[in-house]
């Protein structure tokens, strides 16, 4: 007798199930009795593996499109095989050296940091990565440059010492040459101290005086409000066959572009506190109808601290071991660095979005307006 007769029988069941699932992953297409058994179940008759699938179906683990074809898993079937992978997480070492080679900080740019780690935990999972970052505090101007777009119309790019980027468009009602742009762009640089003002032009003093205190009053007024999520990866997911269908590629995007339910996603990834997920119908909590799309997010900390959370965006036909793996490892690794790094460059942050004490401090977050020596 082979040694597998001697597995108790509610152990196969669930072993027919999570390989039926496993199958169903790999091919996307109805799993037989006679199917599954060639793939791992040899010890276990097809007449015995068709009893269990009738019993699975019966509790609504699985579902059959037509008498005489095979089986297809349904939410809870996924929910179980994923509760089973969490379990036993898969991550290959090429892969964690490669998050560890791209998870690197040489100076106080935390959002350039962040940004690339996202890009590239994009690339290796093959998803779309949503990434709310943290509250720091005193997030200096470091740079102002000013481009001509039109004869009434200036864009002005601001960076950041945690290397984010600003954009603001600024409204002129007289033309300006690129000579007094850069006499412009001189002055606001003089008034945030990162350059001296050697000469000065009163008419343009004037109208840069102006452009400074409008540039400053939209960064003020925009600092508090804004909940800092990054998004990338989403041609990533149009290369599954999932997404070939108009109506689920619709569904989708709804999702990628719904940014208060992806912040609320990663906030709620927080209360839980540990690596999550929500697959299919389960998102429906978040408001959308999504029965080919899983989520998968974690929170990375600061010390003991979450101050972030990231999330990965796949099929619902997902390898969830692997990608469980490659989320773990990367909240880990990113919780080390940042907390190095705070450490080690004393870069002042808050409790993240998600401490009681969040709402306060948000409101205290500070950005250097002007030298006030001037």
């Amino acid at each position: 007798m082979p040694i597998e007769k001697k597995i108790p029988k509610q152990e196969r069941e669930r072993a027919v199930l999570l390989g039926l699932v496993d199958l169903y992953i790999k091919t996307g297409k109805p799993v037989g009795s006679q199917t599954l058994q060639e793939s791992g179940f040899e010890y276990l008759s097809p007449a015995t593996i068709r009893n269990y699938f009738a019993k699975w179906e019966k509790m609504g683990f699985l579902s059959q499109q037509h008498c005489s074809g095979g089986r297809i898993p349904t939410t809870p079937a996924f929910r179980e095989y994923v509760n089973f992978a969490l379990n036993n997480p898969k991550s290959s070492k090429k892969e964690i050296a490669d998050l560890a080679k791209h998870l690197k900080l040489q100076n106080k740019e935390v959002t350039t940091l962040l940004q690339k780690s996202a890009e590239k935990l994009s690339e290796i999972t093959g998803g779309a990565v949503f990434l709310l970052t943290p509250y720091f505090d005193q997030d200096f101007i470091q740079t102002i440059k000013l481009f001509t777009l039109t004869s009434e119309k200036l864009l002005v790019l601001l960076l950041t010492d945690f290397g984010e980027i600003k954009t603001e468009i600024l409204y002129v009602n007289q033309k300006l040459s690129e000579k007094d742009l850069k006499y412009i762009e001189q002055f606001l640089l003089w008034k945030i101290g990162k350059s001296s003002l050697t000469t000065k032009n009163e008419k343009l003093n004037k109208i840069a005086q102006k452009f400074y205190t409008e540039i400053m009053l939209r960064q003020v007024t925009s600092y508090n409000k804004k909940e800092p999520l990054y998004r990338t990866g989403l041609s990533k997911l149009l290369k599954y066959r999932e997404f070939n269908d108009p109506l689920q590629l619709t569904k989708m995007l709804s999702l990628f572009e719904d940014q208060s339910q992806m912040v609320s996603i990663l906030k709620e990834s927080v209360k839980i506190n540990r690596l999550t997920s929500w697959i299919a119908e389960e998102l429906n909590i978040f408001g959308h109808d999504l029965a080919d799309i899983a989520v998968i997010a974690h929170t990375y900390k600061i010390g003991h601290l979450p101050v972030g959370s990231v999330a990965v965006l796949v099929p619902k036909r997902a390898a969830y071991a692997q990608l469980f793996g490659i989320i773990e490892a990367f909240s880990e690794k990113l919780s080390q660095l940042l907390t190095l790094s705070v450490s080690k460059l004393k870069i002042p942050f808050g409790p993240g979005h998600f401490s009681s004490k969040a709402s306060s401090l948000k409101e205290s977050r500070s950005i250097l307006l002007e030298n006030k020596s001037k």
